[in-house]
């Protein structure tokens, strides 16, 4: 009871109404991984993520305005809704704190030495970079996407795990605690739960697939109306 009184008694000090705070990392960790001195791979690309998302969820809802009328004044409608400046604000959270992340944590391993800057920059390619360039790409290629094809991501998931229970009882080598077939109920349940994430990916990168389409369609009629007489 006491503790909870002075929790109370702390949250209303009025030093409370400035932006300073005893412990600046939690701005750039996760809840779940405060421990570390960054902010740990998967966080950073979860930032990212994010930050793609609701940048091209404003694109494409300014672009939807902007295509609605031949005037300028159909984009500076957009602006009329409450509902889109929480969408702007949205997304410049989303962004500013994909970069407070990426920044603090190239900070943080350039103050470290060098080997585990290697390290690290080789991990954040490998995990980081490579996710914002199939998202990126996706928006750049014209290659079509088809709900059905995600057998594809789904037998390359199941060849993966094959190769997994084979490296487990041949060399007993596990990379994931998730899929250690030591435990194979738990890895089961993961392989599972892996499956049912890859098909809800490629329902979100067939809806990216159907927003570039929109864009480019959108763009496509603003260009035809503007060369016809």
């Amino acid at each position: 009871m006491a503790n909870r009184n002075a929790g109370c008694v702390e949250a209303f000090r009025i030093s409370n109404f400035g932006l300073e705070h005893s412990n600046p990392e939690l701005f750039v960790s996760s809840q779940w991984n405060t421990r570390c001195a960054c902010c740990g791979i998967v966080y950073v690309i979860y930032r990212v993520i994010v930050a793609i998302y609701w940048l091209i969820i404003l694109v494409l809802s300014l672009v939807r305005s902007c295509a609605r009328t031949d005037h300028a004044v159909g984009c500076l409608k957009w602006f009329i809704y409450l509902t889109n400046w929480q969408l702007l604000a949205l997304t410049a959270d989303a962004i500013m704190q994909g970069f407070t992340v990426i920044y603090f944590c190239v900070k943080e391993k350039k103050t470290g030495d060098s080997g585990d800057m290697d390290v690290n920059y080789l991990d954040v390619s490998t995990h980081l970079v490579n996710s914002v360039y199939g998202f990126a790409n996706l928006f750049i290629v014209a290659s079509p996407l088809r709900v059905y094809h995600v057998v594809h991501l789904l037998a390359y998931g199941a060849a993966y795990i094959v190769f997994s229970v084979v490296l487990k009882y041949a060399a007993d080598i596990s990379a994931y605690r998730a899929v250690d077939w030591s435990e194979p109920r738990t890895a089961t349940m993961a392989s599972f739960l892996g499956s049912i994430g890859i098909v809800a990916l490629w329902l979100v990168l067939y809806g990216l697939y159907r927003a570039r389409l929109a864009i480019y369609e959108a763009i496509s009629r603003k260009r035809v109306h503007v060369v016809s007489p």
